[in-house]
């Protein structure tokens, strides 16, 4: 679930070709801030393991608009699939590679023994990949919205899934306070899951609060 993203919506190439390409792993020992365009991590690894998992040839066949995609390739063949895909299945895996930046950049900036201690520049890059201040043309990028779950509301998956909740410059509200909502209310995944929200503020760039 999404909301405030912005009419472009988040910008999964960019990203993509950021963070999924081996090449673009920063060199150890020279500081981040010195390398532009490359990243701490790069999750090819990762990318390969949720190709198999989601579309390898034991898996239930993911078809879309009349065509079947089926990933039987090596860790060479990950990326090229990848970006075959409709980009609502790029954005599953994207997102989870947004969320892990963030929280290992909140680590690394309490870490005193991390090379980025007392720094953000982990996360910042991130934001700034996946959500880009201006258009092609330059003007800025209007983003506002929030998601609000209160009451008896809720989202709930009934046999295993993950549950994905993104407000860049929003809130995500759930619950109110003063009233008992019922049993079912809430952010719920049955029998495996787990939920991922995340809320940057407006400046997006000093503060994020995320829940994992």
């Amino acid at each position: 679930m999404q909301a405030g993203v912005g009419a472009i919506g988040p910008n999964y190439a960019a990203f993509a070709a950021r963070y999924l390409d081996p090449a673009n792993l920063a060199q150890p020992g020279i500081p981040l801030a010195d390398q532009a365009g490359k990243v701490a991590k790069a999750y090819d690894e990762e990318l390969f393991a949720w190709l198999q998992n989601r579309f390898g040839p034991g898996q239930r066949p993911f078809v879309h608009n009349g065509r079947t995609f089926v990933f039987s390739g090596g860790k060479g063949d990950a990326l090229a699939f990848f970006l075959t895909l409709p980009t609502g299945q790029q954005g599953v895996f994207l997102r989870d590679v947004y969320y892990e930046e963030l929280r290992l950049s909140g680590r690394e900036y309490n870490d005193s023994a991390s090379t980025r201690f007392g720094s953000y520049l982990r996360g910042r890059e991130a934001i700034e990949a996946l959500f880009r201040e201006t258009d092609a043309n330059g003007a800025p990028i209007q983003r506002k919205g929030d998601i609000t779950i209160f009451g008896g509301a809720h989202i709930r998956t009934d046999f295993g899934g993950n549950i994905q909740m993104l407000a860049p410059n929003g809130q995500i509200i759930v619950g109110v306070e003063g009233e008992v909502p019922p049993s079912t209310a809430g952010i719920v995944t049955l029998q495996c899951g787990c939920g991922t929200t995340l809320r940057l503020t407006k400046s997006r760039n000093e503060r994020a609060d995320q829940s994992f």
